[in-house]
């Protein structure tokens, strides 16, 4: 029981990495098909399954995503994340608080923060802490990704498509570089002999799809089809504000800790300060950094009317009330080099950071002429966008006395899911190809499948299949 309620204490502080950005193995028990055909889903941020390969145990177990009601908190800072609010109100749960507040709000060893954290060079913790492979022999657990997220969207897919195509979550180790996400990935499918493949891929998830696609043609020509449910192609602003004020983070849980337990809060920030902060060492956290390929996608300044949707962009830095306009990749890299959150505490740049032009280009193509063209935009892809939640579209700085900027806040629209901007989801698409979702949020697209998403992609799974 001690071990169900610690986890249901530290998963809210987890999910507002979830939502911010936001998120490789399957379930070997479910029988494979004949023809050599799959339905693979990949996960988003946080939502990919791991295990810890000493104890054999899901580090999720025993959650369920059905157990929560999230709700988007915008804090005063602007900081967009999910707060699961029944579970931060139940006084059982904040009285137990304290079990993961030991040893001076370090946590004990076996705390789930604890468990998922990185060193500042992006080396996990807790080496034995992996992605839940085929070794993992415990599969049902995470068949549906971690906290069963992606259930619905699984069920759908198995009792409608089921008798023809393996369906399967690709668990990855969110935590890592994304390109090795994706050789695994490519392990995976040609371990499996599959030649036909229909993957659908949750936020992060199309980071690591992305790279699959780019690194070879071979592989571009398993990938019949793709729906990306709100994948941060281009990056998400939302990277940005996190690492410039992730001090801030925490403004506004007062406001839902009932006033009994108001004491815990100094509990809440120590363990905040001690245990989640090093998740932000995570790869990921810095490859979802928007790019200049946000700058430069064809949906950047497009008006799509038909929806009612409508961008007006030029740059997404404002310094002084002035936008600031970067002419290269280099220019904006180094803007990100300028930041304090770009290096380690001895003065090293993070790897993750001193890689990233490398990163971003391996999710694009050269073409015979020289142009860089996004993987997706080379295969049958359906782009899935949520709108109508505020969402950071430029982010502010103010020159101070000694010449440096500091982050003073964002400007938001509501072309985007509360974590990633509409033309940041949707780079390289063609018009008839990307498909609206009014008040859909992040989680909504495809963890909310069955109410926002189910009916849209049976059709565009069914006139690919009517069309071979």
């Amino acid at each position: 029981m001690v071990k169900k309620i610690l986890t249901k204490i530290v998963l809210p502080v987890i999910l507002c990495v979830a939502v911010l950005f936001a998120f490789a193995g399957c379930d070997k028990d479910v029988p494979e098909k004949s023809g050599g055909k799959a339905i693979i889903i990949l996960p988003g941020l946080m939502a990919s399954g791991l295990y810890d390969s000493a104890t054999n145990e899901p580090i999720w177990d025993p959650f369920y995503s059905s157990d929560l009601w999230f709700a988007n908190l915008v804090t005063p800072a602007g900081i967009n994340f999910s707060a699961v609010v029944p579970l931060l109100t139940d006084e059982s749960v904040l009285a137990a608080l304290a079990n993961i507040t030991a040893n001076d709000y370090e946590g004990n060893e076996n705390s789930i923060l604890n468990k998922l954290a990185v060193y500042e060079d992006g080396t996990p913790k807790v080496p034995s802490v992996v992605a839940a492979d085929m070794n993992f022999n415990n599969p049902e657990r995470l068949r549906y990704g971690a906290i069963n997220s992606y259930t619905e969207m699984y069920m759908a897919m198995e009792e409608r498509y089921g008798e023809d195509y393996d369906v399967s979550v690709f668990n990855y180790d969110f935590r890592l570089d994304n390109r090795l996400g994706a050789a695994k990935l490519e392990q995976f499918i040609n371990g499996k002999n599959y030649e036909e493949v229909i993957l659908l891929v949750h936020s992060n998830g199309g980071h690591v799809a992305s790279i699959y696609l780019a690194n070879s043609q071979a592989n571009r020509d398993k990938v019949s089809l793709v729906a990306c449910f709100d994948s941060p192609l281009t990056g998400s602003l939302t990277a940005i504000t996190t690492l410039e004020n992730v001090d801030k983070m925490l403004d506004g849980v007062s406001t839902i800790i009932p006033p009994a337990f108001s004491g815990l809060l100094t509990t809440i920030e120590n363990a905040f300060e001690k245990q989640f902060k090093p998740l932000l060492n995570m790869y990921t956290v810095y490859q979802l950094l928007p790019s200049y390929y946000m700058l430069q996608s064809p949906q950047y300044t497009m008006s799509f009317d038909e929806n009612g949707v409508t961008s007006n962009r030029t740059s997404f830095i404002m310094v002084d009330d002035e936008y600031v306009y970067f002419d290269s990749p280099n220019e904006l890299y180094e803007f990100y080099l300028s930041r304090e959150w770009a290096y380690m505490s001895n003065g090293e740049v993070r790897p993750a950071m001193s890689s990233w032009l490398d990163y971003v280009n391996a999710s694009y193509v050269t073409m015979s002429d020289g142009r860089k063209v996004h993987s997706m935009s080379l295969v049958n892809t359906h782009y899935i966008a949520g709108l109508d939640y505020p969402t950071s579209c430029t982010v502010k700085f103010e020159t101070q006395e000694d010449d440096t900027i500091k982050y003073t806040g964002t400007e938001t629209t509501t072309l985007g899911d509360s974590v990633v901007l509409f033309f940041g989801s949707t780079e390289g698409a063609a018009i008839n190809k990307i498909h609206i979702l009014r008040n859909a949020d992040h989680y909504d697209v495809a963890q909310n499948y069955n109410k926002f998403s189910k009916d849209m992609i049976n059709e565009i799974i069914d006139d690919y299949i009517a069309s071979k």
